[in-house]
């Protein structure tokens, strides 16, 4: 356990990671867009909560810490003075108690808005495509579903909830299973949210028609949830690990919050991270160097079967060209498209679709046929 200065420390650097990734982020949207979208204001709402829940670590720190270094001191010399008086010892595990309460509430939201974060910019990416919009939504009350249930397991850990800040809190063994299986099915929740977020995109990324160094580019945006994943199951087994010995060692139960506090920091301070990256990649990918494109390359020899004459003709209006509708997504903030007769911009997502129609038209004896090319999506 670290004391009491490098706990800090480490507890502010990693707010100081937040912050950094926040404003350059504001910046550069501000820079090269001029405007916000949804996620940026998911994002700042999660660096919010963040420097909410890194307050609440602050002051509930050194009034868990008071507790345990007596309890270190009194087993070494039984003679030792509390440092505090009853009363007063009893009014600091009350606040210390109430606070940690509270910031198991900060540290799911703060999660939950780096993962909407997340959701907004995949929403960008296949926004107009009605079957990939179902699954987003599908995705979507099924993360929102999570959220409340991590929420709500924090207030049945311990029954009734004034028992959660009483003089002993909800250390008696009951509980304290309890509350391991709380934080187990919290875990679990929070885990299951981010692959369910990072699988949303993954058909579109193999359908699509670029690169394979693209499409691994790509593939690593998308799965930067792995990071929170990892550091999910780490605090997972730093806090179950130091909660397993309670009934041995008292003193490593006073541990379990200053666990529990320093690995939420440090996961909620990732989740920040994990959001604030994707609007970073037009600083290392050039206008145009990704693009999402039909899965088939265009054929400019586009044809219809033969009549039953044997024989058959086409024309195109406009341009004598054929494809699938297509969606550019350079970069977070390009308002360009690349390429194709019709180009709309969606203001409000910045996502470029590119359609091009063509009508094609062959005789049947004396009958003429016209077919109209309807984008597929």
């Amino acid at each position: 356990m670290l004391d009491h200065a490098p706990y800090l420390g480490l507890i502010w650097a990693l707010w100081g990671v937040g912050f950094l990734t926040t404003v350059g982020r504001a910046i550069l949207r501000f820079k090269v867009q001029k405007k916000y979208v949804i996620e940026d204001y998911l994002a700042l709402l999660c660096f919010i909560f963040l420097t909410a829940l890194t307050s609440v670590i602050t002051v509930v720190e050194p009034k868990f810490r008071i507790v345990r270094n007596y309890l270190l001191d009194s087993q070494t010399d039984p003679l030792t003075p509390p440092p505090l008086t009853m009363d007063q010892m009893l009014a600091n595990n009350t606040i210390a108690l109430k606070l940690m309460f509270s910031q198991m509430l900060l540290f799911w939201t703060t999660l939950w808005a780096g993962k909407f974060s997340l959701m907004a910019f995949f929403r960008r990416v296949v926004i107009g495509l009605p079957r990939y919009m179902m699954i987003y939504w599908v995705v979507f009350v099924i993360v929102m579903a999570t959220y409340l249930a991590c929420m709500l397991s924090n207030f049945l850990t311990c029954t009734p909830l004034t028992k959660y800040w009483s003089a002993m809190g909800c250390s008696d063994p009951e509980n304290v299973v309890r509350a391991d299986h709380s934080i187990k099915f919290a875990t679990g929740a929070d885990v299951a949210a981010d692959l369910l977020i990072m699988l949303l995109p993954l058909r579109l990324l193999v359908k699509v028609r670029i690169s394979a160094k693209q499409k691994i580019g790509l593939a690593w945006m998308f799965s930067l949830g792995l990071i929170v994943v990892a550091f999910a199951f780490i605090r997972l087994w730093k806090v179950t690990k130091a909660t397993a010995h309670a009934q041995i060692d008292p003193t490593t139960l006073t541990e379990g919050p200053l666990l529990l506090s320093m690995w939420s920091q440090i996961e909620g301070a990732v989740a920040l991270l994990v959001a604030n990256i994707p609007a970073f990649r037009s600083l290392i990918t050039p206008p145009g160097g990704t693009g999402i494109r039909p899965s088939k390359p265009y054929n400019r020899g586009s044809s219809y079967p033969e009549n039953s004459n044997g024989d058959s003709r086409s024309k195109s209006i406009s341009k004598p060209r054929v494809r699938r509708s297509s969606y550019e997504m350079q970069s977070l903030h390009s308002d360009e498209g690349s390429f194709g007769s019709r180009v709309e911009l969606r203001d409000e997502r910045n996502i470029v679709r590119t359609t091009e129609v063509a009508v094609a038209v062959h005789s049947r004896g004396e009958q003429s046929i016209q077919y109209p090319f309807s984008p597929a999506v």
